[in-house]
This record gives structure tokens, sequence and C-alpha cells, in this order.
């Protein structure tokens, strides 16, 4: 028979050996990637191309654009901005919505928020470093469903 003051010490030695790969394989399941609420999937969905003025149209709201229409299709995270230009790693701008200014100094492929869902009224200004003909590829970061849902 085993004293009663060593029966915790003895219950414990005996539940470790089991309860470390219990706690391991719980731990691996909750970190696999299907699994993941938090972890969303994005795929580029290409809304429309826009084209930048040389000077700026508007000298008051340094805008570089006249205000265009972007449509975000449904589940749309963020905008993506992709530079068409001889040089589009020089190129940054700034994007304003409704007027007002969401995102600074974007570059090639960097993105901003969306302010509000369904078609946004977005203006291009502050451009620099823009040589020659330069235009804005506009794509929606668009959540993917997942099969299994």
């Amino acid at each position: 028979m085993i004293p009663a003051r060593l029966l915790p010490t003895v219950r414990v030695r005996f539940l470790l050996p089991v309860l470390i790969p219990v706690l391991m394989l719980i731990t691996a399941a909750a970190s696999m990637p299907g699994l993941a609420h938090n972890n969303p999937k994005f795929k580029e969905v290409f809304s429309r191309s826009v084209p930048l003025a040389a000077q700026p149209v508007d000298a008051e709201t340094r805008a570089f654009t006249e205000p265009f229409d972007v449509v975000l299709p449904e589940r749309s995270a963020e905008l993506v901005w992709h530079v068409k230009s001889a040089h589009p790693d020089r190129v940054s701008f700034s994007v304003a919505v409704d007027g007002k200014i969401v995102a600074e100094k974007v570059t090639d492929g960097k993105s901003s928020p969306i302010t509000h869902r369904g078609t946004l009224k977005v203006t291009i200004i502050d451009v620099a470093g823009a040589e020659g003909e330069t235009s804005l590829d506009v794509y929606a970061n668009v959540i993917e469903r997942n099969p299994a849902t």
C-alpha cells in the first residue's frame, strides 16, 4: 500500500506521460490552417483602370484624377493598387474617398482601407514620381469563401 502523503506525487507522476501528449495534440489541432477562423484567404478581383494626369486637374485639392466610382464586390476587405508606368516603383500617391484621405504614400501593390460597402467615390491626390503615361489598376481584395462552410 502507498502511504497517503505520497499519493498526490504518484498520481502526478503517472498522469504526466499521458497529459503532455494530449496537450500537444490539442495545441497542434488548434493551430491547423484549415481550422483557423482569423486567417482568411484573399483573392484580388479587378475593378477598373484609371489614368493619372501629368499635372493636378484641380490645384486646390491636389487631385490627379477626377472623382471616379469603384464598385466593390461582396466580401471586399480592402483596395489594392497596381501602378502601370515605366518606373512603377518610383510612383507614390494618396487615396481620398468621399473627399477624405484614407491612405497616404501608397505605392505599387499596396492597399488602402474600405470606408463603407457598395460604391466608393475615389480621387487620387498628391502623386509623386510619375513619369510619362501612368495609370492605376484598382483591385478589390475579396475574402474567399471556405468551401466547407
